[in-house]
């Protein structure tokens, strides 16, 4: 670039020094036609140096354009960053609070596992002698958790393998009676037995087996469960809804429907008494 504007400043002095001999010699046709000569070199000459400038012009604008983007990509690229650090920071903060919230579960998990505590049933509504199932706290009595239902009968409850096993329910609206299984730690019902129990029975339990009186059409009669509240048995005589049942090593004692002692096999629930 700098050759061709040398050169083209050496093609002008030229030109001129040419121009000022054929002015000083109008009538002298060579110095003329030189003068000419050299001024078409020294334009061809410049125009050269204007198409490098052209050139250098358009290169120079790639570059800035090219600069341009690498700037914005750079400041896209810190923008994201910043973005990324906040995003970190946040992620880092929440690990903090969750991990501190673990902390505190965990701190009252093992004050719990450290709490002696049992199951029991208290009343819930004297009137009709209902109970309900509540945890508590061994050493000062305090409630640790109270079941939802509320509807315990006869003051009965039997720890099973999966929980607790009770008559329960009221027969009013489309509710009745029911032998129910509820969940040692949501205190819910999680089963019920397919047949209706008498709101006045007694739940009796021997060895593995459930004892209470269930509605049989419009008579009731002695059932016998496993802890699943799987119907075992069921007797061949009818009893009183409410009757009493004792667990005897001869029989099961019973009050038969007309009001007499019967005493049930064990086997098969017949009245072996005679």
């Amino acid at each position: 670039m700098q050759n061709s504007k040398k050169e083209a400043d050496t093609k002008q002095q030229e030109a001129q020094k040419s121009q000022e001999i054929a002015d000083k010699n109008p009538n002298d046709k060579v110095a003329a036609k030189e003068a000419e000569k050299k001024q078409e070199e020294a334009k061809q000459a410049q125009e050269v140096v204007q198409e490098k400038e052209a050139v250098v012009q358009t290169e120079q604008e790639k570059l800035d354009e090219q600069q341009q983007k690498t700037d914005a990509a750079k400041e896209q690229a810190k923008t994201e960053q910043e973005r990324a650090d906040v995003k970190q920071n946040e992620a880092q903060t929440e690990r903090k609070e969750i991990a501190k919230d673990q902390q505190i579960v965990q701190k009252e998990e093992i004050a719990q596992a450290k709490m002696s505590t049992e199951y029991g049933i208290i009343l819930s509504d004297e009137s009709k002698m209902l109970s309900k199932l509540v945890k508590f706290n061994t050493a000062t009595g305090e409630i640790i958790k109270t079941s939802p239902v509320s509807v315990i009968r006869n003051r009965s409850i039997y720890k099973t393998t999966d929980g607790y096993l009770a008559i329960a329910g009221e027969n009013k609206g489309n509710s009745t009676v029911k032998l129910v299984l509820l969940d040692a730690d949501t205190m819910e019902i999680i089963k019920e037995s397919n047949e209706t129990i008498s709101e006045n029975s007694v739940l009796i339990n021997d060895s593995n087996n459930y004892y209470c009186v269930i509605q049989s059409d419009k008579n009731w009669t002695i059932a016998k469960f496993d802890e699943t509240l799987t119907l075992k048995l069921k007797s061949n005589i009818n009893v009183k809804s409410s009757t009493p049942i004792t667990i005897t090593d001869s029989g099961i004692v019973v009050t038969d429907s007309n009001g007499k002692l019967a005493v049930l096999s064990k086997q098969d629930l017949s009245n072996i008494a005679k």
